[in-house]
Formats: structure tokens, sequence, C-alpha cells
């Protein structure tokens, strides 16, 4: 417990430093990346789903984030594409 107390006294510490337009300019940044994520993902299932529209089989993993979306993705576009060239 000793250890958890420290390392929070440390980030609270450092809290103190935090003007508000740090705190403002943060949480800006932070809904910046939200809306960044949010877009790719969107895009990353419209990729999905042309690709299913257009024959290719893409698998959907258990463990859905970015990597293994575009992993799926890249694997099936990969197959359809070998399969078209037989």
């Amino acid at each position: 417990m000793q250890l958890a107390s420290r390392s929070h006294n440390a980030l609270a510490d450092k809290a103190v430093g935090l003007t508000p337009d740090t705190i403002l300019r943060l949480s800006d940044e932070l809904e910046a990346n939200r809306q960044s994520r949010k877009s790719a993902w969107a895009t990353l299932q419209r990729l999905h789903k042309f690709l299913e529209a257009t024959g290719a089989t893409i698998s959907i993993p258990e463990d859905r984030n970015f990597g293994t979306e575009g992993e799926a993705i890249e694997s099936g576009l990969e197959r359809t594409m070998q399969d078209e060239t037989r």
C-alpha cells in the first residue's frame, strides 16, 4: 500500500502544477485523439464491409482492436488477390 500511496502523491504533486489552460489543452487533445480513433475504426469497418461485398472473406477476430482488424482485412484481401491471379 505504501508504494501506491507514493505513486498517488507523485501524481498529485504533478497535477498541482497544471494550469487551467494546460488542462483545457490536454482535454482538447484527448477529444481530438478520441475522434481520430473513432474515424479510423469507422474506416476499417467500411473497408471490411466493402471487401465482403466484393466477395472477399474477412474473418472477425475475437479480440477486436485496430491491429487485429487490420490484420484480418489484410489477410482477406491477400487471399482474394491470390485467388484472382490463379
